[in-house]
């Protein structure tokens, strides 16, 4: 929940409505208790409020072709523009595979090969959005992990 809010507080700005976010984050709250697929509801909560403040994430086609994302191929992710595909490796963006795109367009984010690449990528775009200044609750987590 720290993590929550500290993207919203850092990404909404103050005294605008997104009655939409609310009920995102309500819904979040509830899946981190009743689930332990956690990352999971961490991911599609970010994917909804990127939406919400109109940062939507192109999920869905390549940007370049218009054509739908493959599962089996890799993009190279631009968050001024979208995916477009790619040779694994170089990608100018983030280099990111169609398996991963698909999960979190879908909802369905349920392997750990998924969860560990959505989150690497999510990382990326959000450092985007934050301006590259870290998140207080990851230096948190990251200092409860080592102890």
């Amino acid at each position: 929940g720290l993590y929550l809010n500290e993207l919203i507080v850092r990404l909404v700005p103050d005294h605008d409505p997104h009655l939409d976010l609310f009920s995102a984050y309500q819904e979040a709250l509830s899946g981190l208790e009743s689930t332990d697929n956690y990352e999971a509801v961490l991911r599609l909560f970010e994917v909804k409020l990127l939406l919400e403040m109109g940062y939507g994430l192109n999920l869905g086609a390549d940007c370049s072709t218009g054509e739908g994302i493959e599962k089996e191929a890799w993009y190279d992710y631009r968050i001024d523009s979208g995916a477009i595909k790619t040779v694994k490796g170089q990608a100018l963006g983030t280099c990111v595979s169609g398996a991963c795109l698909l999960a979190l367009d879908s909802g369905e984010i349920d392997t750990a090969e998924i969860r560990s690449e959505a989150k690497r990528f999510m990382r990326y775009v959000f450092s985007h959005y934050l301006g590259g200044r870290p998140l207080r609750s990851r230096e948190l987590f990251s200092k409860i992990q080592e102890s």
